[in-house]
């Protein structure tokens, strides 16, 4: 059972490929002064430059290299949150983080090559279409 104050250890990798961020930042010209200032001593404003940021305002999935996956280090001893039900942030499960990028390299691979083939259906039917419509709009015409 877990306790308030229960904590586990978890070493390990992750990683996120084929995502495409964007990120705005205004850059402007800022001038502040005192209201007291202002009007009893007529001082001027004090101007700076300033930017302010927004991260991760939009984010497009490059599908089919999008990917997450993590595993944990099998060779490090001090692992503990497999034993946490409640742990869900990565999954506990020992992986190599080669035989990942592999297998991600493979997922790439296959998805292009599912996309690459609907694509190719699509055409065919798309050309099927144009034929059958232009038989009969030249079957219309001759009567």
């Amino acid at each position: 059972m877990i306790k308030a104050g229960d904590h586990c250890n978890y070493q390990g990798w992750w990683y996120k490929t084929g995502e495409l961020w964007v990120d705005i930042t205004i850059m402007n010209r800022e001038c502040n002064v005192g209201v007291y200032s202002y009007i009893n001593d007529s001082v001027d404003p004090r101007c700076f430059d300033n930017s302010y940021t927004l991260s991760k305002v939009k984010k497009w999935k490059l599908k089919p290299y999008n990917h997450y996956e993590n595993g944990m280090y099998e060779a490090a001893p001090m692992n503990s949150c497999q034993d946490y039900p409640a742990f869900n942030q990565r999954d506990a499960v020992f992986r190599s983080f080669m035989d990942s990028v592999k297998g991600s390299k493979k997922k790439s691979d296959e998805a292009e090559k599912k996309s690459k083939e609907t694509a190719d259906k699509a055409e065919a039917a798309a050309a099927g279409a144009k034929h059958a419509l232009s038989l009969a709009l030249s079957h219309k015409t001759t009567q």
